[in-house]
């Protein structure tokens, strides 16, 4: 696979089949900022939504619909449903 996709993203580790393609990917990692979650490597501009992202990790959901008993990680989420 790394043979196929020789250009590697020195700050995330994805890889791609041509340098433009990284060019272009890595300039994501300007536009998002520092806030980097430390399970999967996804970066946030704020560290609010990196707060937000990394309930998704612990499996928690505290949000209960009282109609259907379907648990949600993200109070919003709840809401929207």
């Amino acid at each position: 696979k790394e043979e196929k996709l020789p250009f590697k993203c020195d700050q995330c580790e994805k890889r791609f089949g041509c340098s433009s393609h990284l060019k272009r990917h890595q300039i994501t990692h300007l536009q998002y900022g520092t806030y980097k979650c430390d399970v999967c490597q996804k970066q946030f501009t704020s560290e609010y939504n990196l707060i937000r992202h990394q309930l998704i990790h612990s499996g928690r959901k505290p949000f209960k619909c009282d109609k259907c008993e379907k648990s949600f990680t993200i109070s919003s989420d709840l809401s929207r449903h």
